[in-house]
């Protein structure tokens, strides 16, 4: 029952009383004939307060019960975007660990071909544009404020410019530059295994 009715019942009991008492009005009652309305009333009396009671417990326990569920959307919510996120990383490592690969495939396959006969038949120029290629999508997926990746990069453009600028006349100095080609992809290839370590690390904190 709620505060309207038990309003509306006070109402109705109490217009029942004052008709009771007019009727009465020329032959004065004993007091004992007042005591059933005035037990009805205070019975509606208290259970209004009663009412209102039970009202104030339902509503604290509705807010109580609201609180409970925004708190468990909050947390859903959290763990949906965690989700999200550790997915998202997830094939961003997976896309870098296959580029990356590739990328030293078609370094080693120029590397069968860095001679004099080939550059001048114009051999080289194929996989070199497929290489510039594999880094500039390298390049796009990393991070050039980190260390790893800032290595990873000046490896990359450090082994480009040698194959652009073609095998050494002088055998010496062609032999560097294979040293210099197999050194920066050694760098290459530590400095990618240390950034799909970290990102790994990191998808593992979301999960």
């Amino acid at each position: 029952m709620d505060a309207v009715q038990l309003l509306a019942e006070i109402s109705t009991e109490l217009a029942i009383q004052r008709e009771m008492l007019e009727q009465l009005a020329d032959t004065p009652p004993h007091w004992s004939s007042y005591l059933p309305s005035f037990v009805s009333i205070a019975s509606v009396a208290v259970a209004f307060v009663l009412g209102i009671k039970s009202m104030d417990a339902s509503k604290r326990q509705l807010d109580l019960a609201q609180e409970q569920l925004r708190a468990s959307n909050q947390l859903l919510e959290k763990e949906l975007r965690a989700t999200i996120i550790a997915s998202g990383r997830r094939e961003w490592i997976e896309n870098l660990r296959k580029e990356s690969s590739s990328y030293l495939g078609h370094i080693e396959t120029l590397k069968t071909c860095f001679d004099q006969k080939s550059y001048k038949n114009g051999e080289h120029r194929k996989i070199i544009s497929t290489i510039t290629k594999s880094q500039l999508y390298i390049e796009l997926m990393l991070n050039d404020k980190e260390s790893d990746s800032i290595s990873t990069i000046d490896s990359m453009h450090n082994i480009i410019k040698i194959m652009r600028d073609g095998p050494n006349k002088n055998t010496e100095d062609y032999k560097i530059q294979l040293e210099e080609i197999t050194n920066n992809q050694r760098d290459f290839r530590n400095a990618i295994r240390s950034i799909l370590k970290k990102e790994w690390e990191r998808v593992k904190t979301l999960e």
